[in-house]
């Protein structure tokens, strides 16, 4: 019987060899001594990029959790920035591991992901922050496909979309996703050798399969639904204004797709085609681990952008400028100035 692959989002516990498939060991010494010479510079930028992207959206969980109103549409980013903070949150440990036990070496940097490792031996509880990481990561893939998803139904079918669309719709969805997420991660996780049960070759195998099969289809929904929104938006562009709500989903998928999606194809291609694909493109993982992490934190700044278009020269509260980006600006407009109107729309 021939020897199952090994296709898999997760690293495998016994997989001796990992370092050197996912780092690349034909590295010349020169090119290796750069490539170390690039880490050294890389982690720190990474804690820093961390951190940064913590301290945002932990801004915008505090505003839409306790300062904003919700509507349909910030529901679902007030689940993108709890993913996204988790997400940082295990980046800055990993990151910090690595530093703090001098992996600069090209061969050393997925060290953290070896269930064998003798961190997880010695504080079991380290070994949930991968299996978190994962999780996080696919709820904001998830999210962002069901925001434009959503957005791009608006647009096809108006008629429904403001008057027969379910009251709660954005919280039931998000409180499926999530659960979805933790299921698939925790029983990859526990398959591969993670959590509680040990290393397992078929039920690892299988459970990687389905989390491929789940990164390629939300990645083939999001683009769907985004191009077709992009279409709409392109349309309507020339007979009314846009809202500034177009415009965040538009760059928050546009941000995924240029710097979050290497994270999920890096750990698709990474026993399918590492001797191929991988090999010949030569790519340092901590490359990979900065650009998910420029993606996780980005999106807030992009909400504070779209929200504070063309009011530069105004002195407003983050709590307005996000509510203008994310809400019903006339609703902002009201509570500012009840005697001025404002125009609640963002010019194409």
């Amino acid at each position: 019987m021939a020897a199952l692959p090994n296709p898999s989002v997760w690293p495998l516990a016994n997989h001796t060899g990992l370092e050197a498939i996912t780092t690349g060991s034909t590295l010349s010494p020169g090119n290796s001594t750069s490539s170390r010479t690039l880490a050294m510079i890389i982690f720190p930028i990474t804690v820093v990029i961390s951190l940064f992207g913590l301290s945002c959206n932990g801004t915008v969980l505090w505003l839409l959790g306790f300062r904003i109103k919700r509507n349909a549409f910030s529901v679902y980013i007030l689940n993108l920035a709890g993913a996204d903070f988790a997400f940082l949150f295990c980046q800055l440990f990993f990151a910090m591991i690595d530093i703090s036990t001098n992996s600069f070496d090209i061969h050393l940097t997925t060290l953290h992901f070896k269930v064998e490792w003798h961190l997880y031996s010695t504080f079991p509880v380290a070994k949930l922050v991968a299996p978190i990481a994962f999780s996080s990561y696919t709820m904001g893939m998830s999210l962002l496909a069901a925001i434009s998803t959503e957005r791009c139904l608006s647009v096809l079918f108006p008629g429904w979309y403001r008057f027969r669309r379910p009251k709660h719709l954005s919280a039931v969805v998000c409180t499926l996703l999530w659960i979805k997420s933790l299921l698939v991660c925790t029983v990859t996780g526990n398959s591969c050798g993670f959590l509680f049960g040990g290393y397992r070759v078929q039920a690892c195998y299988n459970a990687t399969i389905i989390s491929a099969v789940l990164i390629l289809l939300l990645f083939s929904v999001m683009c769907v639904s985004s191009l077709t929104l992009l279409i709409r938006v392109q349309c309507l562009s020339q007979r009314h204004h846009l809202t500034k709500m177009y415009f965040v989903i538009l760059l928050a998928v546009l941000v995924f797709l240029l710097c979050g999606l290497p994270f999920g194809m890096y750990w698709l291609l990474l026993y399918w085609w590492s001797e191929t694909i991988l090999k010949a493109l030569n790519l340092p993982y901590y490359l990979i681990d900065i650009l998910s992490c420029m993606n996780s934190s980005i999106n807030p700044i992009i909400y504070f952008f779209v929200g504070s278009f063309r009011h530069w020269g105004k002195r407003e509260s983050l709590r307005i400028v996000l509510q203008r980006a994310l809400g019903d600006e006339t609703e902002v407009n009201m509570e500012k100035e009840p005697s001025h109107t404002d125009t609640v729309e963002l010019s194409a």
